[in-house]
């Protein structure tokens, strides 16, 4: 198994951060600014996904909240879910600039560079996520997942532990770690965490099944070595 893999997994997570966010994509922030008719209004759309009708109501929007950092972030994501990566990361840091220690933002932001393969500047977004609030295992999880795909294996597990002593059923650091060992050679850790990974995972989630199956079948295949 290669770290090719988990490229795939990473761009078939678009679609999972973005629609999991459609409600819109709340963070840290979300909630806490005015309504506007336009943003709500982008926001039905987005659900209902007519993601261009969407993108224009947001637009709209920031015409007369040009220092929202809700509309930004919900743009974003929208751009995220469309593969418009660098549009995405420009409204990411909009909101950044507005609101330096909008964790959410960082971690949208660091996610899309992982996206786009700039895994050292996603490892420097998750790193400030985690700066600004240590206590929030979703910058640890995602930081483990690049340093899988950047070969550094050991920094993988530090960060997935630490997403588990945070949050104990947090699935995702589980498959990290499990990776992680697995492209290290220790075959006991790997399958102790792939099993941990299924035990904690919805398995009626559909958005993850490529990964149970993927874990079912290195642990197959882990077990007769």
């Amino acid at each position: 198994m290669k770290p090719a893999y988990m490229k795939k997994l990473l761009a078939g997570a678009v679609l999972i951060t973005s629609v999991a966010g459609f409600g819109f994509l709340m963070g840290s922030s979300f909630g806490q600014e005015l309504p506007d008719e336009h943003y709500t209004r982008g926001q039905e759309l987005a659900v209902q996904g007519k993601l261009d009708e969407a993108e224009a109501e947001f637009t709209q929007a920031l015409g007369s909240k040009p220092a929202s950092t809700d509309i930004y972030m919900a743009r974003g994501n929208l751009y995220l879910k469309e593969g418009k990566f660098d549009q995405a990361i420009s409204d990411y840091s909009k909101a950044i600039e507005i609101n330096p220690t909008l964790v959410n933002a960082y971690i949208q932001r660091g996610f899309t560079y992982g996206v786009q393969n700039k895994y050292e500047l996603a490892v420097l977004d998750f790193g400030e996520a985690i700066k600004i609030n240590p206590a929030d295992p979703t910058a640890y999880s995602r930081r483990s997942f690049v340093y899988n795909l950047l070969g550094k294996y050991k920094s993988a597990i530090a960060d997935a532990d630490k997403a588990l002593e945070l949050e104990s059923r947090w699935y995702s650091a589980y498959y990290n770690k499990a990776f992680a060992y697995d492209q290290l050679g220790n075959t006991s850790e790997a399958l102790k965490n792939y099993k941990a990974f299924l035990q904690n995972v919805g398995s009626d989630d559909p958005f993850i099944k490529r990964d149970v199956e993927h874990a079912k079948e290195r642990m197959e295949k882990l077990a007769v070595h």
